[in-house]
């Protein structure tokens, strides 16, 4: 049965992926002159002109410039960058700014994973580029000039890469504050997997931020701080993570240790970088590590044997997976997705917990439910007015059951407890749900009508007593009192108690 639905589960993975690609590849597929080289006018390139798709590993922050002829514009028309790494870029068209991205004063913006479109005049038949880069600089998906019909590409792209990827930034984060703040009210195991896997998906957030744009990101040394906690959290995340499913599935294994310190170690290690240049080649090579973690949460994900956890976790490996092959083999007719992989990792495991959490409560509430029922007859035990919070605008009705103990020794207490369930029942058929019936012991009961006056009060009683009489062959009848709750609610118990004694005394009279 579990292979079916596992099965299932990466089926409905793979299809999602899928679309996801498609989604991509058709946003990326945009209609018009695609521009296939560049001329370098100035800069540090030893080379005269470039391809349409390009990439550069810089030591040091610097600056290309770079043109191309066109065809001759008939109308205002667009130029569409899927994607481009730049610290600073500047758009001219026929040598006049149409448009830029970043601060020219700072020169310290990040941008590569989200496209940028500006518009062209008519007329125009040279496009240049000044491109600034910290570490890198590059046109990873080579430029296209398009025209308005073409500009839904464009928006389509954005929204995948930005706006869907901000949702699940915020999904992932808010997942995480959820988990820490329940931590608070669980023990044990259950408390420290919650503090784990809540600190994960924190991580996991603050590492995507990473594939956000940034205007400016300060100073040179502001960035550098910034892409250290932006990456080292991309392993610390996993780390967490592991921490927690060990915790949560109470199986800790040498492997489960040899991920989590693997995991801090890398992190750690982006602290010790001193520059971008080598925490860009750092990154790259320690990639593959990533396909590591999702195939061993993919595993993990096999024991807890969750249908939805699985499509969860296989989809994430299908993300990290195509995106080493994109890096190993350079394909530029599609984008990196592993971002919505890491948003459903961790919110695949924070489902379960959440799920864990909820049948938690859900147990909690049944035990406590089941200890203060009385379980002979359903109603409330004594116990449940510990937690009883009586309102100041109704009464509480005292009943003594009569004779109870003689049904018991004359009858059995078989017919006592039948002549119990029958007077439960019947009050519940006679009262509203909100309204609460307490076995406070033996033959003595409590009832709380809320939101009720005395004459209607007296009014409900006499029906009960009525039917009740009228409900066994036994006849059994009962006493009561009623008193007004206002405030103290034992003086109003103890009210109602002694009026139900003065009835007693005057019907044994």
């Amino acid at each position: 049965m579990f292979s079916i639905r596992f099965i299932r589960a990466v089926s409905v993975a793979f299809l999602v992926f899928t679309v996801l690609h498609l989604l991509m590849i058709i946003s990326l597929s945009a209609r018009g002159y695609k521009i296939n080289e560049w001329r370098v006018v100035e800069g540090i390139v030893n080379k005269k002109t470039l391809p349409g798709s390009f990439h550069m590993l810089l030591r040091k922050p610097c600056g290309v410039v770079i043109e191309t002829d066109i065809p001759k514009l008939k109308k205002n028309m667009y130029i569409f960058f899927p994607q481009i790494d730049t610290s600073y870029l500047e758009v001219y068209a026929n040598d006049r700014l149409v448009g830029s991205f970043g601060s020219n004063f700072r020169k310290t913006a990040r941008i590569w994973y989200q496209p940028l479109v500006f518009q062209i005049p008519k007329g125009t038949d040279k496009i240049k580029l000044k491109i600034s880069g910290v570490p890198e600089l590059g046109i990873d998906i080579p430029a296209v000039i398009i025209d308005g019909k073409e500009l839904w590409r464009f928006e389509a792209l954005e929204f995948l890469t930005s706006k869907l990827l901000m949702i699940g930034i915020g999904m992932v984060f808010s997942v995480g504050i959820m988990m820490l703040a329940i931590s608070r009210k669980l023990f044990g195991v259950q408390k420290l997997s919650h503090i784990y896997i809540g600190t994960a998906s924190i991580f996991a957030a603050i590492c995507m931020i990473d594939m956000t744009p940034f205007w400016s990101m300060g100073s040179l040394l502001l960035m550098l701080l910034l892409r250290k906690i932006f990456l080292s959290s991309l392993y610390f995340g996993p780390a967490f993570l592991t921490l927690g499913i060990s915790e949560f599935s109470n199986r800790k294994s040498s492997f489960d240790k040899f991920v989590f310190y693997v995991n801090i170690s890398i992190a750690s290690v982006f602290w010790l970088i001193p520059t971008h240049y080598h925490m860009k080649l750092f990154t790259k090579y320690i990639s593959i590590w990533m396909v590591v973690n999702v195939s061993y949460f993919f595993i993990k994900s096999l024991r807890i044997r969750n249908e939805l956890m699985v499509s969860f976790m296989s989809f994430g490996l299908l993300t990290a997976i195509h995106d080493v092959l994109n890096l190993a083999f350079g394909m530029n007719n599609t984008k990196f997705l592993s971002a919505f992989g890491i948003i459903t990792v961790f919110l695949g495991f924070s489902y379960i917990m959440i799920m864990g959490y909820e049948d938690l409560i859900h147990r909690y509430k049944r035990s406590r439910m089941e200890n203060i029922t009385d379980h002979l007859t359903g109603a409330y035990n004594r116990k449940a007015l510990e937690s009883l919070v009586l309102p100041e605008n109704g009464v509480v009705v005292f009943i003594d059951l009569n004779k109870l103990k003689k049904i018991n020794d004359e009858y059995g207490h078989e017919a006592g407890d039948r002549i119990l369930k029958k007077f439960v029942d019947i009050v519940k058929n006679n009262i509203r749900s909100d309204d609460i019936v307490i076995r406070l012991g033996g033959d003595e009961f409590l009832i709380i009508l809320k939101n009720c006056r005395l004459d209607k009060a007296k009014e409900i009683l006499e029906r009960i007593k009525e039917e009740f009489e009228k409900s066994d062959e036994l006849e059994p009848s009962f006493s009561y009192g009623i008193s007004e709750i206002s405030g103290d609610v034992k003086a109003a118990i103890n009210a109602a108690d002694e009026k139900m004694y003065d009835m007693k005394k005057h019907r044994n009279s």
